[in-house]
């Protein structure tokens, strides 16, 4: 059995997870074995906007019922040998604050994973089989938002961090896609008798370049390379995404696919939202990484601050 963390966390897929990793990347590529030539990748095709198709994005965006959310989330990962299946009940409200409860079923185990954020503090915890829950994650999020905050803190790493942690949200995870992402195309479509807009995203060219190193090197298998979003034709409600990447023997194939059911978004009373975005840790051990948190950050800021300095004209 293979219990991955890392992909547990994320499960909504924060597209900051995704360009942290590839602008962040210092990697050298592998050596080539003797007497093999080095394969020559494809040379590097921009991506092309369709303004109908990204219109059709910036109006899921303004949708205010994205507010309050309550929806069966589903999601299945397959990656590099690992296959998982998740579903539970995600619910968010304004402010940061969320509670998702999911069940994790990896090969003959199953385990689960809760998530609770009451704005302040962002609690986790986690239980693997029959064993006892533990608590996995504390951090004082209204610390380390107001450390964000500060004005010698790159823009980009404010969204980062809130991509990266479970509870950004249904909005959020489409402002990133509209921010790093170009709509390429859309098209009209019936998805599980419901009539659906599909709009297919590619990286925008700064991110794709860096993945590349400026075309350099082929798509590494298993990262994603675009995003398909079947949104409900009249209330641009996100039914399903799927994140496409390049598999052994194959082009590009789903490798990470998810759905919001049953949406709800009515705001929940104030006795409501008390229970399901508190969390008690009563007596239970837990290990605060919110000064940890805090160093990482400052760090990939230094890494943001350093690449704009590189990218900025020369006078």
């Amino acid at each position: 059995m293979r219990w991955s963390r890392p992909l547990l966390l994320p499960l909504l897929v924060g597209v900051g997870i995704i360009v942290a990793g590839a602008m962040g990347q210092q990697s050298t590529p592998p050596a080539q074995p003797a007497g093999t030539a080095k394969p020559t990748p494809p040379p590097f095709k921009p991506a092309m906007a369709d303004p109908a198709a990204s219109k059709i994005l910036e109006e899921a965006l303004q949708a205010k019922r994205l507010d309050w959310v309550q929806t069966t989330l589903w999601q299945q990962v397959d990656v590099q040998g690992l296959s998982f299946q998740a579903e539970g009940a995600y619910q968010s409200a304004p402010d940061n604050r969320l509670h998702l409860n999911l069940v994790v079923h990896v090969g003959d185990t199953t385990g689960k994973l809760e998530v609770i954020s009451d704005g302040t503090t962002l609690w986790e915890t986690t239980q693997v089989g029959d064993g006892e829950r533990t608590i996995s994650k504390k951090i004082r999020l209204k610390d380390i938002l107001e450390s964000l905050n500060k004005p010698e803190v790159a823009k980009e790493m404010r969204d980062e961090f809130l991509e990266s942690q479970s509870f950004y949200g249904v909005l959020p995870l489409l402002q990133s896609i509209h921010q790093r992402m170009l709509v390429t195309k859309k098209e009209n479509m019936s998805w599980r008798g419901s009539d659906v807009t599909l709009l297919t995203a590619e990286w925008n060219n700064d991110v794709a370049k860096a993945i590349t190193q400026d075309g350099k090197q082929a798509w590494p298998q298993f990262f994603p390379r675009q995003c398909r979003l079947f949104l409900d034709a009249k209330t641009r409600w996100p039914h399903r995404v799927e994140w496409l990447g390049p598999t052994p023997g194959r082009e590009d194939s789903v490798i990470v696919q998810m759905e919001f059911r049953n949406p709800k978004h009515e705001p929940m009373s104030p006795e409501v939202c008390k229970r399901e975005f508190t969390f008690n840790p009563g007596k239970e051990p837990s290990v605060d990484q919110t000064d940890d948190l805090k160093n990482a950050l400052r760090y990939r800021n230094q890494q943001l601050t350093a690449q704009r300095g590189k990218a900025a004209p020369k006078k």
